[in-house]
């Protein structure tokens, strides 16, 4: 899902929440960070297939910033609510976050949002201890495990060019 409204991503991390306080096992959370200038530009997690139908949907993506309006994506308050549901959603006991170089957006959680996610892997470290002489970069990766696998990783330069930004 890209572009949400709040109500969406309300939606969403209230019912992912629902789903690892009220069942035993644990819920694997992927998580991403983009930053753009030494700022949160938006968040990504994803989650596998749940007991709750409601949440067929399997990725979400939180814009934080917004090239139509400087203030950002959302309202003080809409934002406010949502870094608190993923505050809540990636510290619960029952959630273990995976994602690739997680000690960087790690850092960017802990200075601007004040936690540190429970991580319970690191797919760049895992890559560099098991195969030491390979690329450890997301797109080696996605190109060696994914099934389906379309490479991305220029898309951000195009993104500021089509918006007439200027990249620094």
């Amino acid at each position: 899902i890209v572009r949400p409204s709040a109500d969406k991503v309300y939606q969403i991390l209230r019912g992912l929440l629902a789903i690892a306080d009220n069942h035993e096992k644990e819920l694997i959370i992927s998580f991403d960070l983009e930053t753009r200038h030494s700022h949160i530009a938006c968040a990504g997690i994803s989650w596998s297939s749940t007991p709750d139908s409601y949440l067929h949907e399997h990725a979400l993506c939180i814009p934080l910033m917004c090239v139509e309006n400087k203030a950002g994506y959302w309202t003080q308050e809409e934002e406010a609510a949502i870094v608190y549901y993923l505050y809540r959603l990636l510290t619960h006991k029952r959630v273990r976050v995976v994602g690739q170089n997680l000690l960087y957006d790690s850092q960017y959680t802990y200075r601007h949002w004040h936690f540190v996610p429970n991580v319970k892997q690191d797919t760049m470290i895992s890559q560099h201890t098991l195969f030491a002489g390979l690329k450890k970069s997301l797109d080696f990766q996605a190109s060696m495990y994914c099934d389906e696998y379309v490479y991305w990783k220029e898309d951000g330069a195009s993104w500021w060019k089509s918006n007439g930004v200027s990249h620094v």
